[in-house]
């Protein structure tokens, strides 16, 4: 694979990679040997990572392999070192650039290689201001600039699969775990059947193979995609549920600030045990589990071991953390997403998803892909090295097909299932998909002019436009949102339909009106 690589930068021409190998299996070292291959040369590599979080651990082994530190671009870089940056990439000077999806914007005066690492991470998609998905503009670079473009991933995107399958891509396979190091096994734990004590959502099951680990000497992941102690928080006295003031979304308890949070504005207040409706006290239930609530229950059951969490809540922290647990003084780490992917951590042998089911009840047409990606990648931090890894997945659903194809180990049966369903709906990557979102601070102004845009609508036969119709989250920020979703045969030209349709309409200052193609987000 890292020959293919290397003579594909021989050649300087645009071709396009995908390399997709199991967690474990040396994918960031295959895409190292078409690095140095582009340092002989003299030329600039940009490596384009989803988070901030996963920046530094890389920094340190490009660090440690080519004996010079990268250039580093990302929100948090400051903006004196930024300017310096930008003149020594403009001069060729910086040759190595690790950042985020703005870092495809700088001007590169002779860039050989392309790398898009975690291809399949959705936070890749900016979804306001300008909007696009930098793994899809890495491409097009790629191709501007006559580019190796190579895209990385232990579970790559459906889109990507397909553009593999139909040669767009030359598909580079690594199935196996370098050394003697196995994939995990997997079990389900079928929470029909557990007898839960009440206030807890580590089952019997699960604390019985954390017991095993920890006696063994070995580490404990605990996985739940959640922030916060609670996210739901409602008087048993009148009923009322704490929701956001500006927006229709619960607020979200976070025990460790004693504050409530609303995960979609930001807004946050003091939490007070008093409710604002029947102003009676101690009447509030806590419904559901946050990261802070599951760090709660583990410390009861396990006060002698050493437990942590790790959340964007407490990402300052992160860097302290993971060295600390990869030094073995935490036992049992709890963490969100953000520990899902791109750590090599030797001595951690079993990963615990308490709730597989919340990515599967989403309404997004992309929600099993998302599911499936996210517990095989949480799955493989367990047992990266010689000692075997267990990974146990607490669910209602055991018999869904994303569970199922993730017991089985057998990715293909899950992305075929997945294909035909997208091909038969004539979904993503077999047709196209448009959102167009229009907001105002008055919902019947708003509804007005939507029926007005829906009377442009141009005639199609090939064309289908849905909507307008409210947004599942339909207020943010005190402002109403409305969508309509436009959907298109793969060959169509969907931007000129939307041009054609939207293009000169008058529209009352108030309303603002975004067009995303190929959405992620449909809330």
């Amino acid at each position: 694979a890292s020959n293919i690589l290397k003579n594909s930068i021989k050649k300087n021409k645009f071709e396009r990679f995908l390399i997709d190998g199991v967690t474990g299996s040396g994918k960031t070292e295959v895409y190292f040997e078409a690095v140095n291959e582009v340092i002989k040369k003299g030329n600039q590599t940009l490596i384009l990572l989803p988070e901030i979080s996963l920046v530094n651990s890389l920094v340190e082994r490009v660090t440690e392999r080519f004996g010079f530190e990268p250039y580093v671009w990302h929100s948090e870089t400051k903006a004196s070192k930024k300017k310096k940056i930008w003149k020594e990439i403009y001069n060729g000077n910086a040759q190595l650039i690790i950042g985020a999806r703005s870092s495809l914007f700088l001007p590169f005066k002779n860039l050989d290689l392309i790398i898009v690492d975690e291809e399949h991470d959705i936070s890749y998609k900016q979804q306001d201001q300008i909007i696009y998905n930098a793994r899809d503009m890495a491409i097009a670079r790629g191709s501007f600039e006559n580019s190796t473009t190579v895209l990385v991933s232990a579970t790559p995107s459906l889109e990507s699969l397909f553009n593999a399958k139909e040669k767009k891509y030359y598909h580079l396979n690594l199935p196996n775990r370098i050394g003697s190091a196995g994939m995990p096994y997997i079990k389900t734990i079928d929470m029909r059947k557990e007898k839960m004590e009440k206030d807890s959502w580590i089952s019997p099951s699960l604390k019985s193979a954390m017991l095993k680990t920890l006696e063994s000497g070995e580490q404990v992941l605990l996985f739940i995609n959640r922030r916060g102690y609670a996210p739901l928080t409602i008087c048993k006295n009148c009923g009322d549920k704490i929701g956001c003031s500006k927006c229709d979304s619960y607020l979200v308890h976070h025990k460790n600030k004693n504050k409530l949070l609303c995960h979609q504005c930001g807004y946050t207040e003091v939490f007070l045990d008093k409710c604002k409706s029947c102003k009676t006290e101690n009447t509030f239930l806590q419904y559901g589990p946050g990261i802070e609530r599951l760090l709660e229950e583990t410390n009861k059951i396990f006060p002698d071991k050493s437990v942590s969490s790790i959340s964007s809540d407490n990402s300052k922290d992160f860097l302290k953390t993971m060295d600390s647990l990869s030094k073995g003084e935490i036992d049992i780490i709890i963490g969100t997403q953000i520990i899902s992917k791109g750590y090599h951590l030797p001595n951690l042998t079993l990963v615990g998803v308490i709730d597989a089911d919340i990515g599967l009840a989403s309404s997004d047409l992309r929600a099993s892909e998302h599911t499936f990606q996210l517990l095989q990648q949480v799955s493989g931090r367990s047992g990266r090295d010689e000692k075997e890894g267990k990974a146990f997945i607490q669910t209602y659903y055991p018999h869904h097909p994303v569970i199922h194809s993730l017991v089985k180990n057998n990715r293909d049966e899950f992305t075929e299932a997945e294909l035909f369903m997208r091909e038969r709906s004539e979904l993503p990557p077999y047709g196209r998909l448009a959102n167009i979102t229009v907001t105002d601070t008055s919902e019947e102004r708003l509804v007005n002019f939507n029926n007005y845009l829906k009377s442009l609508i141009p005639k199609s036969n090939r064309i289908k436009v849905f909507g307008p119709a409210p947004a599942p989250i339909t207020k943010i920020r005190n402002r109403y949102r409305y969508k309509f979703l436009i959907k298109a045969n793969k060959t169509l030209d969907i931007q000129k339909f939307i041009e054609n349709w939207i293009m000169g309409i008058k529209k009352p200052n108030s309303i603002r009106l975004s067009v995303d193609i190929d959405p992620y987000n449909f809330l």
